[in-house]
């Protein structure tokens, strides 16, 4: 019986919609799934470019992140 539906035209027509259906999903999915693996290399970079920054320079690091924080805070309020 299992014979019988491997060889009906109409299960080989579905399996090719179905085999179809799945390469067009993975094409359309590959330059979103290059442009998200580009953003997050960027994000790595800036975060291992920031953290040498401010193991290099400590006090200027802190002094910024105050400033920027009384500026943000007066924003808010």
């Amino acid at each position: 019986m299992a014979e019988e539906t491997a060889s009906n035209p109409l299960d080989q027509r579905l399996r090719s919609v179905a085999h179809t259906a799945v390469d067009r999903a993975l094409d359309a999915a590959a330059p979103a799934a290059q442009w998200i693996d580009e953003k997050t290399r960027r994000q790595q970079e800036f975060a291992r470019n920031a953290e040498d920054y401010v193991g290099g320079h400590p006090v200027k690091a802190l002094a910024i992140a105050f400033i920027a924080g009384i500026i943000i805070g007066r924003m808010i309020l």
